[in-house]
């Protein structure tokens, strides 16, 4: 073999074998280690974790070389091989090719595929350190109680019966699917398990492809974020993806187009966080990688104690987001958006008029309209009932009045309103400080 330094002219990357000498440490002492130029970089020294003797070394690209040289040579070969695959994956990703890219591109292809089973395992440790007090006013943020911790283990246990049954036991992780998950569903379906702890089961498979993802163990999953049958029947999740993308490549005016861009997003939202209420652009945030993460308490208990949950959107949700550089413009109001939804279903031919399948989507895609008002987007994320709202507003001085006050959000913006004017009627009398549910709805 030639040990002369190796040039790879279409990325500019050259390298080189070394092997140590003289070190303090005994254990690195004959390891081979990588010299990796990159034209604009650092050169940077990582090792190859092979360690050779000396005679080996020496005897690289000799005639009747003995067996070990031979091992030592095709070692050698195959990292090359590796170095020079991660630069062409970077190349083709459109990434910045570093000395630290490509390294880091090696050591995940060097990785084992890892079977949903051992990373269930390396997830049961994670959850297992946050577990603390029974009782939760106790806990500290992010910490969970025994018995949640046990509810894991069971329904991981649901889900390792039916790949028994399927004989799929060592599957691997990034082999699960959304038909797969589908047909575990109705399996429990069939079984007379009830649809919420179908559901429940359902997401633990979710939870952990997210965290094994947001750990590095996985680059992509595909589960396709199924929510169970109540919902998969209803828009906006019964949409298949030839309709998505071809909604998506239709040119629009303006008005139409931030329209269809808040419908996609609410879809994509809605696949995988459809569980949420009372979403705001504040809970989207970027992590050190780019990606845009959900970071968001599940429910009001969690949100008591200040626990998040950090999920990663998906690159349709994530392309939108950075469209509009994280609002998307919008009427104040919701007059025209059906109308404007029935247009976009008319021209992309599809068989069903686009509409928001309950309030809750029509929520999330509220939220990221610019200036909405509290009470709207949390009118839209699910208080739709009246009496959930005669008690939500009466316990809000600033909610209350804004009810009494419509013009104060139909109108111009709420910073240019009377912050008093709205608890004056026409003819001078104060408001009562609270509603009942006949008054909620009547004109002041």
């Amino acid at each position: 073999m030639n040990h002369q330094p190796v040039y790879y002219t279409e990325h500019r990357v050259r390298f080189e074998f070394r092997k140590c000498r003289k070190l303090v440490e005994k254990q690195k002492a004959g390891t081979v280690y990588i010299c990796l130029y990159v034209k604009g970089h650092e050169i940077e020294l990582f090792s190859s974790q092979i360690r050779c003797a000396a005679a080996d070394w020496q005897g690289r690209g000799k005639p009747r070389a003995p067996e070990s040289v031979k091992q030592l040579e095709r070692a050698l070969v195959l990292i090359k091989e590796s170095a020079y695959n991660a630069a062409r994956s970077l190349h083709a990703d459109g990434k910045v090719i570093t000395p630290s890219a490509i390294r880091e591109e090696m050591e995940y292809a060097s990785q084992p595929l890892l079977r949903a089973e051992e990373v269930f395992k390396k997830f049961l440790d994670f959850k297992r350190q946050q577990i603390g007090p029974d009782r939760a006013e106790l806990r500290s943020v992010g910490q969970i109680c025994k018995g949640t911790f046990r509810q894991y283990e069971h329904r991981w246990h649901a889900f390792c019966l039916f790949l028994k049954a399927r004989r799929k036991e060592k599957i691997l992780l990034s082999a699960i699917d959304q038909p797969l998950i589908q047909q575990f569903y109705y399996s429990m379906l069939n079984q007379s398990v009830s649809a919420s702890t179908a559901t429940k089961r359902v997401k633990i498979v979710t939870e952990l492809c997210q965290w094994a993802y947001r750990e590095g163990l996985i680059r992509e999953f595909r589960l396709g974020g199924f929510r169970g049958q109540a919902l998969a029947a209803n828009l906006p999740y019964n949409v298949s993806e030839e309709e998505v993308l071809r909604i998506e490549s239709i040119e629009m005016p303006t008005t139409l187009a931030c329209v269809r861009d808040g419908w996609l997003l609410a879809r994509e939202l809605c696949l995988h966080f459809g569980d949420y209420i009372d979403l705001k652009p504040q809970h989207f945030v970027v992590d050190k990688q780019g990606r845009l993460l959900f970071d968001k308490a599940r429910n009001k208990q969690e949100a008591g104690r200040n626990i998040r949950q950090a999920s990663i959107v998906s690159e349709r949700a994530m392309s939108i987001w950075y469209r509009y550089g994280q609002q998307i413009p919008c009427k104040m109001h919701n007059s025209g958006y059906g109308r404007y939804l029935k247009e976009i279903g008319a021209v992309a031919e599809l068989s069903q008029p686009l509409i928001f399948s309950h309030a809750r989507d029509s929520g999330i895609f509220r939220l990221v309209a610019s200036g909405c008002p509290e009470f709207v987007i949390r009118l839209a994320a699910g208080w739709t009932t009246m009496k959930q709202l005669s008690r939500y507003v009466n316990h809000d001085r600033r909610l209350l009045e804004t009810y009494q006050a419509p013009a104060v959000y139909m109108g111009h913006a709420v910073e240019q309103a009377s912050p008093y004017g709205s608890l004056v009627r026409r003819d001078k009398s104060v408001l009562p400080v609270t509603v009942d549910e006949k008054s909620l709805w009547s004109s002041s």
